[in-house]
């Protein structure tokens, strides 16, 4: 690096290494060890993500194995559009798993997806024409935010590499009115719920505000004209909308059906539970380095009673706000940081709840199908990139005036933002060693008892005391029945047993408490008597105890 042209140090390409490097090693040692030995998220969701990928990989490599009906819930049909199916980001996944164990091939895939995240978001900031070292550190922003790693139990959330893209283009195409931009944004807004239902859906949401801001700035539609006023366009253009909703049709279709079949939605209240409030943007989880102490406080201001941490956690780091501020007060007549920064603030009011009023509570009860979506605070993964490009805007205009102690300024700045989003390490990690023993021993067990009904059709893994509902053994009961999911795709025998975003009507019992009495009852339910029209007893089962 050249210490005497500030103008190519900010330019230079050694800074997205940089920070990627020094992002991935914080990443790395804090979440999985160098050495590899423990597991992205946990033993409850992150572990049923990596089922999900597991069962997409062995449906490639399997000529007779459907998909949507993956082999848990027996005997219930479809399973998978109870939950995301992470079809999107399976490629990856499948690339991994060719040549290493499952366990591998996941934390593979997490730390690919990590690093198409931090270059997608680098290089879409590029695109805006702001410098190599600004676009560097909204991209670690954007990548390795505290929110972002605290949230690794929600592994689901983390394929959002195409959303900086998505944005980028969308924006692009109203300011240059290249339809090419629209074409290229419609197709990643498909191919990102694709990666994840609620990263498209918020995607989506910030695509109907970005444009809301721009025809209500500019009032007139010439953009929209464009897209049809050759003949050649208007054929484009329905190629590439026809296109993506033949993609987005068959997507959803499965989880079209399953809304229309019982398995309902969140509560209204269940909703606002999840959204974010005002305090959620300043609390901090307790495991930040820095920061982590600054939650008490919270608790206290906000009568929280430590009950905000997991479900409305919302910061983001001390920097992106100092950023936001500063960029603000020197620039806010800047177009484009005034565009960001509004569309970041209807966002911020879209989600926000106050005194109990929610307007996007209220508006989702009018769209068919919103109601699925119920975590509202999942929307800072994908919001977040605009909090990058403000970063970057003012990164770039700051340094670009700025002479004294420049530099100390910007071999500081990376040093402070690993400071800002350092977290500690789960107080109990899930570990590898024991994400295979466990189902390993559901294996061993059907070995030894497999004779003793050689015609089972299904197998059921229960138990044997009786169940004590307490929020403890909640998470024992996931991590059990996601026993019994894991080796069932080593056996190749559907399982009883099963965990998702939601249940069947009818299985919750047997969920609760997994014993021969809910599993009769669940056989014998209404539920299974009028969607799979087949009789079950428990002769059909092998039961494993």
């Amino acid at each position: 690096m050249q210490l005497n042209n500030t103008n190519t140090l900010v330019n230079n390409f050694l800074w997205p290494i940089i920070l990627f490097v020094f992002g991935m090693s914080m990443v790395i040692y804090q979440t999985l060890g160098f050495d590899l030995s423990v597991m992205p998220g946990d033993l409850g969701d992150g572990r049923f993500n990596s089922y999900i990928l597991e069962h997409g990989y062995q449906y490639l490599i399997q000529d007779n194995l459907p998909y949507w009906n993956a082999p848990f819930f027996f005997p219930e049909k479809d399973v998978i559009s109870y939950s995301d199916n992470l079809f999107g980001a399976l490629p990856i996944y499948v690339l991994c798993r060719f040549w290493t164990d499952r366990e591998t091939a996941f934390q593979l895939w997490y730390l690919i997806l990590i690093g198409l995240n931090f270059w997608g978001s680098y290089y879409a900031i590029r695109k805006l024409n702001f410098s190599v070292y600004a676009s560097s550190v909204g991209a670690f922003i954007y990548t390795f935010s505290l929110i972002i790693a605290i949230q690794t139990a929600h592994i689901q959330m983390l394929p959002r590499f195409t959303a900086p893209f998505a944005i980028v283009s969308f924006y692009l195409w109203l300011h240059q009115k290249n339809n090419n931009y629209f074409y290229i944004a419609i197709f990643l807004l498909a191919y990102q719920y694709y990666c994840g239902v609620y990263l498209g859906y918020f995607l989506l949401y910030i695509y109907i505000i970005i444009a809301a801001i721009y025809f209500v700035k500019e009032q007139k539609v010439d953009v929209l004209l464009q897209l049809v006023n050759t003949k050649s366009a208007a054929i484009r253009t329905t190629i590439v909308l026809f296109g993506a909703l033949c993609l987005m049709a068959i997507f959803f279709y499965p989880y079209y059906l399953r809304s229309l079949d019982g398995g309902g939605y969140p509560s209204f209240s269940d909703i606002k539970y999840y959204s974010p409030r005002l305090w959620s943007y300043f609390y901090v989880h307790e495991r930040s380095v820095l920061w982590g102490w600054s939650s008490v406080f919270i608790d206290s201001a906000f009568n929280l009673s430590g009950n905000g941490s997991d479900k409305s956690c919302i910061f983001i780091g001390a920097l992106p706000y100092v950023f936001l501020v500063a960029a603000y007060v020197m620039y806010r007549r800047d177009g484009l940081l005034k565009f960001f920064l509004i569309a970041l603030l209807a966002i911020f009011l879209f989600t926000l709840i106050f005194f109990d009023i929610s307007l996007y509570a209220f508006i989702i009860y009018l769209i068919p199908g919103a109601r699925a979506i119920r975590a509202v605070s999942r929307f800072i993964t994908i919001a977040i990139f605009l909090w990058s490009i403000i970063a970057a805007f003012f990164l770039d205009r700051f340094l670009s005036n700025l002479n004294t102690y420049k530099i100390v300024l910007i071999f500081a700045l990376p040093l402070l933002l690993v400071l800002d989003n350092m977290y500690l390490t789960k107080p109990i990690p899930a570990l590898k060693s024991n994400f295979q023993k466990r189902s390993r021993m559901v294996v061993e067990k059907y070995e030894k008892l497999k004779h003793t009904n050689p015609g089972a059709k299904a197998f059921a893994l229960n138990l044997s005391n009786t169940a004590v509902d307490d929020h403890k053994y909640n998470k024992r009961r996931v991590h059990f029945h996601l026993d019994a999911m894991m080796a069932s795709l080593v056996i190749g025998l559907p399982c009883v047993n099963g965990y998702s975003a939601k249940t069947p009507p009818d299985y919750l019992e047997y969920f609760l408490s997994p014993n021969k009495k809910n599993l009769d009852a669940w056989l014998q339910s209404d539920r299974v008597r009028i969607t799979v029209k087949e009789k079950y007893k428990q002769e059909d089962i092998l039961i494993l105890e």
